[in-house]
This record gives C-alpha cells, sequence and structure tokens, in this order.
C-alpha cells in the first residue's frame, strides 16, 4: 500500500553542505527517521484504504523511533536482543 523514500538527495546535498562550510568529517553513518533519510510516501492513492487506527499507530512508531524510545536493529545481534515496544496502550 505505500512504498518508503530513501532520501539519498538529502543526505548527499547535507554532507555537500559541510564541505562548503569546512565542517565535514568522512567516515561511515547511519542514518534513518530522525534524520529524515527515510520516510513513508504519502500514500496518495491508497491511504483511504489504510484504517485511520494503522495510520495512528505508525505516526506513534515514528514518533518513537525519532526519539529514541524505540531502538530499531542494525545488526543480527541488535536483532536477537530487540525488545517490542507496545504502541497500542
Amino acid at each position: 500500500l505505500t512504498s518508503v523514500l530513501k532520501r539519498m538527495d538529502l543526505m548527499v546535498f547535507r554532507e555537500i553542505q559541510k564541505v562548503h562550510d569546512g565542517t565535514f568529517s568522512g567516515g561511515q553513518y547511519m542514518v534513518g527517521l530522525a534524520e529524515e533519510a527515510t520516510c513513508l510516501t504519502d500514500m496518495r492513492h491508497t491511504k483511504h484504504l489504510v484504517p485511520q487506527a494503522t495510520l495512528d499507530l505508525i505516526e506513534r512508531a515514528k514518533e518513537a523511533i525519532v526519539a529514541g524510545k524505540i531502538h530499531v536493529p542494525r545488526t543480527l545481534e541488535d536483532l536477537k536482543n530487540f525488545q517490542p515496544v507496545n504502541l497500542t496502550s
């Protein structure tokens, strides 16, 4: 019903800005929702098919991830130790 946008354009632009400002530091960076590097599409053609309760749950999950309340697994070891968070209450 939706797709995920990977905002590589935004991430590359930000790094170019850092080069321009003299603040660039090379390395490997993990980016996601908090950095606006990824997001759901606006579901322009399918949003009406998704129950509002589900849309609300998605928004609560996004807010919890950005706030650091949910640690998104990035490795297999992270996944093994993952503790789900109840967002329905």
